[in-house]
């Protein structure tokens, strides 16, 4: 309905102050910034070209055109020289949603809509992007709606909620004030009763980790490694030998600093933590320096991924809790 591509049945939609049912569809659509969930980017166009396919439209000079896609892609912690050039299928999914986001920046919209963008994504890539999101924000400033079924994702991403069933809003909310005072049952249904963490020290790792990461045998050339993450879409891969043994992991990010498809996968090392281990435990790891650790089993085989974004998130949840005077001690304890 913002863009028009529904029409309202009832009531106006107003955009800068301005009612968008009497602005041009076609102007009104280029000045929106969007990225959908599955990504949508053209095969057969560049890296640079799928960015800046707006700007085209709206008769950029070629070389704003180059120098806004370079500005994006150093934005999004990707290096030009690397990427401009690439095809998509020459990335992983996770990349590819990148370069989804930078595209709905190019041309600068003050408006961007996000529908369930990174719902099709692995977990441990969806996380990874929720903190670059949230760090590019703070850099460009813009309204951005984003529609999402995920509570975890809205908290973690929104400066207010707005939370409907069959079509009506039934509260409207920043993330703590939504888990300090929800409006009614449906609203504390919604959020989760189990969604807080307890206390960190009992609390067994295994409750907050990304399960099932997916595995790469570190025996792998870097051009099947590649392949696996572009079909599977995640950027971070658990490496195993070849009796399944937890070896590291492999990331998308440092696949592509390397210079030649040949030689084996190179495994960064990581803390390997028993899946028996508590969260606290976990914690010491992570506020050492660590982004990622393994959870393993008794085998030593792969069963979890945990970050430290994600386990900051869990631990801050606790403060959000509406019953946090029972945990703040805990916490500070420990």
């Amino acid at each position: 309905m913002i863009n028009h591509l529904i029409k309202p049945s009832s009531g106006s939609i107003f955009l800068n102050g301005e009612n968008t049912t009497k602005m041009n569809k076609v102007q009104l659509r280029r000045s929106i910034g969007y990225v959908i969930q599955n990504i949508g980017l053209f095969p057969h166009l560049t890296i640079a070209e799928n960015i800046t396919i707006v700007p085209r439209l709206l008769k950029w000079p070629k070389s704003e055109r180059r120098q806004r896609t370079d500005e994006l892609l150093r934005m999004g912690n990707l290096d030009p020289a690397i990427y401009r050039d690439r095809y998509p299928a020459e990335l992983s999914g996770g990349q590819q949603q990148r370069i989804g986001v930078l595209r709905a920046l190019a041309a600068e919209p003050d408006l961007i809509l996000m529908d369930e963008p990174f719902g099709a994504l692995d977990p441990i890539t969806r996380d990874q992007l929720q903190d670059e999101l949230k760090e590019l924000q703070t850099k460009v400033q813009k309204t951005i709606i984003f529609v999402t079924h995920d509570m975890d994702e809205a908290l973690k991403l929104a400066d207010r909620i707005v939370l409907m069933r069959s079509g009506k809003i039934v509260q409207v909310a920043s993330p703590e004030e939504m888990l300090r005072n929800p409006a009614n049952d449906f609203v504390r249904e919604f959020i989760g009763p189990k969604r807080l963490l307890p206390k960190p020290e009992t609390t067994p790792i295994s409750t907050i980790m990304i399960p099932q990461p997916k595995t790469i045998k570190e025996s792998l050339t870097l051009k099947q490694a590649l392949n696996i993450m572009q079909s599977t879409t995640a950027d971070v891969l658990a490496a195993v030998d070849s009796r399944g043994r937890a070896k590291g992991i492999v990331t998308a990010a440092d696949l592509a600093k390397r210079n030649s498809s040949r030689g084996s996968v190179k495994p960064k090392t990581v803390p390997l933590v028993s899946s028996s281990s508590s969260v606290k435990e976990a914690a010491e790891y992570l506020a050492n320096g660590e982004r990622i650790i393994l959870i393993v089993d008794d085998n030593n085989k792969p069963v979890g991924l945990v970050t430290r974004s994600l386990l900051i998130q869990k631990l801050v949840s606790v403060f959000w809790s509406p019953n946090s005077a029972e945990t703040e001690t805990s916490l500070d304890a420990s």
